[in-house]
């Protein structure tokens, strides 16, 4: 039917549009690829300081068929991402979306447990053989709060990581685990099994509001005490609303007369795409943030308790998980 950037979109993907339907990998990937978007064209400093994996890498490391080592060498080979600070992992378990967000790779926030990395590096934790040890922050968020992560996934990203720092020429980097945080977010109702995928994409455009993920990345880890997302069921229904226009309205424009043949470049021009959704908008209200980072505007700052108590959460916990 389409294809945005890299993401082909068949009828399949649109079915699985309307509520009480689970949303799947190219929904996923699709609204992701919106976000890589929006973050190019804002006047952002925190713009590649992001990265967004896509559904498939989660299922593809945690296959025992991959030998990290083998993906380190091809996944993403172009992207640096030992210079990132954010890096979304969304993935797939027994038809649930679940998000890993790993945090400080880059080292820049050096009041996070993360060291500095490079020659100035001098002082920081030592592993043996005189290498950086590093133990980046990986979020764990759940909508509908089930086991806890994978020690087998833990492993082999941590082998991921260290062979990803050798092939980007870092040899003195030696990872030495996650400090693994479970943090208090917005929770599906019970009787609610299909809306998982949409908590999951809200929870990742909210964190790449910058102030918000200022804040995150603050030493002592303030953000992370509070119920730092703070969003309604109903904009959980009006977020996949919105997705579902912006795929039906892409659709619709492929299949126009001369649609077919427009490049994806031309779909990404479509003033469709510059609409915010308005799930997003609702947010910035409530927490003083509008209009949007980048445009010239103004921004009001993130009042430091700006959480709502009545929303449901599951409780927060910080455990530090060594593999």
């Amino acid at each position: 039917m389409f294809t945005f950037r890299t993401i082909p979109i068949a009828e399949a993907d649109l079915l699985c549009l309307p509520q009480d339907n689970n949303l799947n990998d190219n929904v996923i990937d699709f609204y992701l690829q919106v976000l890589a978007r929006q973050l190019e064209r804002q006047c952002s400093p925190r713009r590649d300081e992001i990265h967004f994996f896509n559904s498939h890498f989660h299922a593809c490391l945690s296959s025992p068929a991959t030998r990290p080592e083998d993906l380190a060498q091809r996944w993403d080979k172009a992207v640096k991402l030992f210079s990132k600070t954010v890096i979304f992992i969304p993935f797939n378990e027994t038809e649930h979306w679940l998000l890993f967000v790993l945090l400080n790779l880059s080292g820049r926030f050096p009041g996070l447990p993360s060291p500095t990395l490079g020659p100035a590096a001098e002082g920081l934790p030592l592993a043996a053989g005189g290498a950086a040890a590093l133990r980046p922050i990986l979020l764990f968020l759940d909508s509908f709060p089930g086991p806890p992560p994978s020690q087998t996934f833990l492993h082999r990203l941590q082998a991921f990581l260290q062979a990803r720092a050798r092939h980007e020429q870092l040899p003195l980097v030696e990872v030495q685990g996650f400090h693994v945080v479970s943090p208090r977010v917005p929770i599906q109702p019970k009787t609610n099994f299909t809306d998982c995928g949409v908590y999951v994409l809200h929870y990742i455009e909210l964190l790449c509001l910058e102030p918000l993920l200022d804040r995150l990345l603050q030493p002592g880890w303030p953000l992370l005490k509070e119920e730092f997302l703070n969003f309604s069921g109903e904009e959980v229904k009006a977020k996949r609303e919105f997705i579902a226009r912006l795929m039906h309205g892409l659709c619709e424009a492929a299949a126009s007369p001369g649609g077919e043949g427009a490049s994806a470049k031309a779909l990404e021009e479509l003033p469709l795409l510059e609409q915010e959704c308005p799930s997003v908008v609702a947010f910035r209200k409530r927490i003083g943030l509008f209009p949007l980072p980048g445009s010239g505007a103004p921004t009001g700052e993130i009042p430091f308790n700006f959480v709502c108590a009545a929303a449901a959460s599951r409780p927060a916990s910080a455990d530090t998980v060594s593999v």
